[in-house]
């Protein structure tokens, strides 16, 4: 460096020697990696504001060097120092400490930062959509105690829902229709159907008011009676608490020409839930038909129930088809069977989605750790370990991924909130549960939270596996070549701040 004569090099020197002496605050081992590097950076930046502005300019400069000086080492490099010599060593402590940098260096990039939680958010958020639908078609079990024991049948012949009490303990049968209620200048078509008295003991469904079909109200000189939905009661009845008892007429398929008393003898429940929309208003089944649906017995599996109505099925039979067995399938494989295919492909693009997103982010996350290695180095430099490092990177990595994962709860919950009725209509089949199972419960939280992890884990590995390597190398380098030798090489662009 070629020294200025004169007043200039009087004011060089001067300056250099305070400077030598303001770096004292730092420590020793700091000094010994960077102090050199830091006085040339310093005494280069003297010379330009002496060309540049002549003395006038000198008190500037050391108004930016005096506020780089009192700046604290960046976290972990300071928080080490201080440890180190108060010999507090705790784990925890030290993970707090490197949560709260990991937070002050993610808000120093903003603009980083937003794009990388954006790009994640999105891609979280569409998994978490398509998971819920997921959880609540195949995964969560259909609203009805027991469900799994309750089964539909197909194939299954001529047997009467009246003589298969050995495989069910409850067996439905049923005639779907349309009921036109008149009376009141009102007539109103509701859906319904002619039910057997074991439905409500096939899916357990207790009435608000009323009861249920007694078994001798059934068949063909069975009762005029009903039951009548929660909905038709608000709406067609006024809510009237003393509903039970009281009468309506409709039209039905049975009897087209005239009219029917039908007396009604109890109300479903508000949350009641079946696979089809039929169920405005229940009547007894008048007719003898054949068995459709279930609840088996507890001593009788699937395939038991197939091969006893196989056999009754043979003993009515004239003519036997080829290879003819009775199907029978639990009800919510049978309810969810169409869409099962749609959902895995919905689920597998979403997934596709999210590691498209991630792809991104880590090319990002690569970018930034090549401005880090000289960071990182410093850090190890002064002390710093390895695994100390990688923690903060993961926490970095965890603080990303936490951020993205709240972004997409957000974003899926007003998705779902909007899309509720598109996602049952585009789908083609009612929700079990009804449209309020289409929520985020505890099982999509499970699950979305675990993908958070990964995704965190990984995007603190990548710059653990890119950036801290290089930099644990160069600080050994550091070390082993020691201040003197590396005055050369420009560490610092701030004049008296800390290295990037």
């Amino acid at each position: 460096m070629t020294q200025p004569s004169g007043e200039g090099g009087l004011v060089l020197r001067l300056s250099s020697a305070l400077y030598r002496l303001l770096l004292l605050r730092y420590p020793a081992d700091f000094r010994r990696a960077y102090g050199e590097e830091m006085v040339d950076v310093f005494e280069a930046e003297v010379l330009r504001t002496l060309v540049e502005t002549g003395v006038s300019g000198m008190p500037a400069l050391w108004w930016k060097v005096a506020r780089d000086l009192g700046r604290p080492l960046p976290g972990p490099v300071g928080a080490e120092s201080t440890r180190r010599r108060s010999g507090n060593t705790s784990w925890s402590a030290g993970a707090r400490e490197d949560l709260v940098f990991a937070a002050r260096s993610l808000r120093r990039e903003p603009r980083f930062t937003a794009m990388v939680v954006a790009v994640l958010g999105v891609g979280l958020g569409l998994n978490v959509v398509a998971f819920t639908a997921i959880n609540a078609y195949l995964l969560r079990p259909l609203p009805f105690p027991e469900a799994e024991r309750i089964v539909t049948v197909q194939n299954v012949g001529n047997v009467s829902w009246r003589d298969v009490n050995d495989v069910f303990e409850a067996a439905v049968s049923y005639d779907l229709d349309v009921f036109t209620i008149i009376g009141d200048g009102r007539p109103e078509m509701v859906p319904g159907a002619w039910t057997t008295p074991g439905f409500m003991a096939t899916y357990r469904i207790q009435p608000q008011l009323g009861r249920t079909f007694l078994p001798e109200e059934a068949g063909r000189y069975g009762s005029p009676v009903a039951m009548i939905s929660h909905r038709l009661w608000q709406q067609r009845f006024g809510g009237d608490p003393d509903i039970v008892g009281r009468s309506f007429s409709a039209f039905t398929s049975d009897r087209p020409d005239h009219a029917e008393a039908f007396t009604i003898v109890g109300v479903l429940a508000a949350d009641f839930w079946y696979m089809n929309e039929y169920t405005e208003v229940l009547s007894p089944l008048r007719e003898d038909r054949s068995v459709y649906a279930g609840r088996l017995r507890t001593d009788v599996s699937p395939d038991r129930a197939a091969a006893l109505l196989t056999d009754k099925s043979l003993l009515g039979m004239e003519r036997v088809p080829e290879d003819f067995a009775v199907t029978v399938t639990p009800l919510q494989e049978r309810h969810v069977a169409a869409v099962r295919p749609t959902l895995m492909v919905v689920q597998a693009a979403v997934l596709l989605v999210l590691l498209i997103a991630c792809a991104n982010a880590a090319v990002m996350l690569l970018v930034r750790s090549t401005r880090r290695e000289q960071e990182l180095g410093l850090r190890r430099a002064l002390g710093a370990s390895g695994p100390r490092l990688a923690r903060q990177l993961l926490f970095e990595g965890g603080l990303i991924a936490s951020c993205a994962a709240a972004l997409g709860f957000g974003l899926s919950a007003l998705t779902l909130t909007a899309a509720r009725t598109g996602i049952e209509a585009r789908l083609g089949l009612t929700v079990p549960g009804g449209l309020e199972s289409l929520d985020i419960d505890g099982t999509v939280l499970v699950g979305t939270l675990a993908l958070t992890l990964v995704v965190g884990l990984v995007f603190g590995a990548v710059p653990l596996l890119s950036a801290l390597p290089k930099a644990l190398r160069a600080s050994m380098g550091d070390a082993s070549r020691g201040g003197t030798e590396s005055r050369g090489r420009p560490c610092a662009r701030l004049v008296g701040g800390h290295p990037p």
